[in-house]
């Protein structure tokens, strides 16, 4: 639903009042890091975990002498770090887009 003139300019200056409450522009910058951190933590948790079954795999296929149980450990080792690094790479550039967002709005709201 499109928005008319008096209610874009309603909300410009909502903005602009809202930018000079430094509180509020604090915990704004707070909020939008709050969700980067949280994928951060969330990937090395799924790193470390991958990483840990892959490793107790290939050192039982090794001390079992199993081919099977030690290529097991390598292909869960290696899908680990791939989801690993993908996730990485999209909450880095989710990170840049919302910060690029945010000095966009910070130049046009400015008081």
């Amino acid at each position: 639903m499109p928005m008319s003139e008096d209610e874009r300019r309603e909300l410009g200056e909502l903005e602009t009042q809202l930018s000079r409450q430094p509180r509020l522009v604090k915990l704004e910058r707070r909020l939008s890091w709050a969700s980067v951190d949280i994928g951060l933590r969330r990937t090395s948790v799924l790193w470390g975990v991958g990483g840990a079954v892959g490793l107790i795999l290939v050192v039982a296929g090794t001390v079992a002498h199993s081919t099977a149980v030690g290529t097991a450990g390598v292909i869960i080792l290696i899908a680990t770090l791939l989801v690993a690094g993908v996730a990485v790479f999209v909450i880095a550039i989710r990170g840049q887009r919302r910060e690029s967002r945010l000095a966009h709005d910070r130049r046009f709201h400015s008081p």
